[in-house]
């Protein structure tokens, strides 16, 4: 937190403020890219961003999204998704940051068949997560040692 507040949210990310303008154009959301997958559903742009410029270099002294963003890729008849985060805690955050992720693609996937029945045929395809720092605090090392259990 910050000044009583948290920096940011992941529904903020998820849905911004329809109000917020980057340097060309307004902010995308998730509706976005399910509109790209509907209307372009082999597209390669369909990315949604959670880490914003806002968050280079932390210039407001609070914490920044671990998650970098989210990438579908539709790919023989399945939704694949790259999942790219900067940071993530092995023992505190993992099993929930990978299981908010599928839930993630399975919700997109879910919504495109919701709209468009050619959607009907595909299915969840792979989860590739990617984390440039997956790491664990000390005082959590006896959760990794077996003969803890």
């Amino acid at each position: 937190m910050h000044d009583g507040k948290f920096t940011h949210t992941y529904q903020e990310r998820i849905w911004p403020p329809s109000s917020l303008k980057g340097i060309r154009y307004k902010y995308g959301d998730l509706d976005d890219v399910i509109e790209l997958l509907l209307a372009e559903p082999y597209s390669r742009q369909a990315y949604l961003p959670i880490f914003f410029p806002e968050d280079t270099g932390a210039h407001h002294g609070g914490r920044i999204p671990c998650t970098l963003g989210y990438h579908f890729l539709l790919r023989n008849a399945q939704l694949h998704l790259w999942y790219d985060i900067r940071s993530c805690d092995a023992v505190r955050h993992f099993r929930d940051d990978l299981y908010l992720a599928a839930r993630l693609a399975l919700w997109v996937l879910g919504t495109c068949q919701e709209q468009e029945s050619w959607w009907d045929g595909i299915r969840p395809g792979i989860l590739h997560f990617s984390a440039h720092s997956l790491h664990v605090h000390k005082g959590d090392m006896h959760h990794l040692d077996p003969r803890a259990t």
